[in-house]
């Protein structure tokens, strides 16, 4: 299991040795701010008023409108570039089979039954990351007692999959925007923290 964690800069594609696309943009983006990046890798419903995607692991349902696991790792995104952190988000389904070395690998998903859907869950296996990357998890909730618990079990499967962990963050999709705000400030200042 160890050695599936290791980093993978180049690897053999066709015969031919290809640099990873994750190392690619990171090296591209660390002459702009510096070494510290963060990814979200994010699995949620698709939106209100488009189409369902199809497949044997396709999220089938629609996600809420308003607020959601979509516009919560946007919102990340944002607050975490206003503090100089390079961040891409990338939907599970492009993200199997990938090399992340980022300093930040942040998954995101909502959460059902007290739990990060499994594509999420799933996902950790099929990704290689960095030896050095620190994981943490998002997720979107009805209620903060079932996100804090799907927080708290997330943190757990990365950490027995021997990966470096911080605490994630559930947030109720029935909150007000401002407490919205609050929450993702702390957690951005949280990360940005851990990543000194």
């Amino acid at each position: 299991m160890r050695e599936r964690r290791s980093l993978r800069i180049i690897r053999m594609v066709g015969g031919a040795m290809v640099i990873s696309l994750s190392m690619i943009w990171l090296l591209s983006c660390s002459q702009n701010t510096g070494t510290r990046s963060a990814v979200i890798i994010k699995a949620a419903g698709y939106l209100p008023g488009t189409e369902a995607p199809e497949g044997p692991d396709a999220i089938t349902s629609a996600t809420s409108e308003g607020n959601n696991t979509h516009t919560f790792a946007e919102k990340l995104q944002e607050k975490l570039q206003a503090q100089k952190i390079a961040v891409r988000i990338v939907d599970y389904t492009d993200a199997r089979g990938q090399t992340f070395v980022e300093n930040l690998v942040i998954f995101a998903g909502p959460t059902y039954s007290g739990k990060l859907i499994k594509q999420i869950l799933n996902l950790v296996e099929e990704i290689t990351i960095g030896p050095k990357s620190v994981c943490t998890c998002l997720t979107a909730c009805g209620t903060p007692s079932s996100g804090d618990e799907a927080a708290e079990l997330m943190n757990q499967h990365l950490t027995e999959s021997g990966l470096k962990t911080i605490p994630g963050i559930a947030i109720g999709v029935k909150i007000e925007a401002e407490v919205i705000d609050k929450a993702l400030d702390g957690f951005a200042n949280k990360l940005v923290v851990a990543l000194k």
